[in-house]
């Protein structure tokens, strides 16, 4: 009978904690529409990284149909890449469980054979919207 009661206790646990409400931050499930995020957003945070990334992203411009114009700096100077960008994404790699996630990904190419991946996600800092990524933080140009 004790043994029962610990097996029906073991199991009744996890019914709890499963299906009783969980708390979900606003923050998490809110969701910028994708005319709030075209425009131009400029890289703000002027830390010298003790590992230097090269090329830089200076700002990128995020336009319809998934372009992105960027602009890179490097040591041979300044330079103006396309790529693509996406609104929200999951990625899982194959064969594994492990999973990405993030709100904004962009993708460009420095050349036939190096493709870049950036993925941003969107907070609030001081009321203004902000993408963090790696070492970079970016805000968008208002006009």
């Amino acid at each position: 009978m004790k043994n029962f009661k610990t097996s029906l206790f073991i199991l009744v646990i996890p019914f709890f904690i499963f299906c009783m409400p969980q708390k979900n931050d606003d923050k998490q499930n809110q969701t910028i529409s994708t005319a709030n995020l075209l425009g131009k957003w400029n890289q703000i945070n002027k830390i010298k990284l003790k590992q230097e990334v090269s090329p830089k992203v200076e700002f990128f411009q995020l336009l319809n149909d998934s372009v992105v114009d960027i602009q890179l700096v490097d040591s041979a100077g300044r330079r103006k890449v396309t790529g693509k960008w996406e609104n929200g994404f999951t990625q899982q790699i194959a064969s594994s469980n492990i999973e990405f996630r993030g709100d904004i990904k962009i993708t460009y190419n420095l050349n036939d054979n190096h493709r870049n991946i950036l993925v941003l996600k969107l907070s609030e800092d001081n009321g203004k919207t902000i993408m963090l990524a790696n070492n970079y933080k970016f805000e968008k140009e208002e006009h």
